[in-house]
């Protein structure tokens, strides 16, 4: 009984409290509650207030800020994105692995066309010629020369914009 007898105490002055507030104030009175947000393009809502002891209506104008994220970037997603390379269907070894995993082992030419000659990963020689796809992002081999083969690939950054980028195989001597 003697642990009750506060919680009792405490609810009884709240109760009280509460009915004397909406006794004294009338509803004229008594403070507007926020109306929520409505969506879409809103026109500015213009409230008329009487001041205590004045005659004249002062027009206050409240204005309600709303939010348009259209055309903008999620906040909270991370600006870093992993592209998950496509398997593609019929897609050669040369595709299946990415530029930087091969190693130029050879380079030979005739009178006008050079052909090189490049390791993957698996152990597995290929030949590249200039057009060869190559890579997980469509690359092709755009230059072989005496000593490298340029790849290009076309890759997508964070916003979804292709970029293209050079990559160059040095020809991988034992010697050195």
């Amino acid at each position: 009984m003697k642990k009750r007898l506060p919680l009792l105490l405490v609810i009884a002055v709240v109760v009280a409290a509460a009915i004397l507030y909406l006794t004294h104030f009338s509803a004229t009175d008594r403070p507007k509650m926020p109306e929520p947000a409505k969506t879409g393009p809103q026109k500015p809502h213009i409230e008329a207030g009487v001041q205590h002891g004045a005659t004249e209506k002062t027009i206050t104008p409240v204005i309600a800020y709303e939010y348009n994220a259209k055309g903008r970037r999620d906040p909270f997603a991370t600006l870093i994105v992993k592209m998950e390379a496509e398997k593609k269907k019929g897609a050669t070894p040369l595709e299946s692995y990415d530029v930087s995993q091969f190693k130029v082992t050879g380079i030979f030419w005739k009178k006008s066309a050079f052909y090189a000659l490049a390791s993957s990963p698996d152990g597995r020689n290929y030949t590249v010629r200039e057009g060869t796809p190559i890579g997980l992002y469509h690359g092709r081999a755009v230059k072989i020369t005496r000593d490298s083969v340029v790849v290009t690939e076309f890759l997508k950054d964070y916003r979804g914009n292709v970029a293209s980028k050079n990559t160059v195989l040095k020809l991988h001597r034992e010697d050195e």
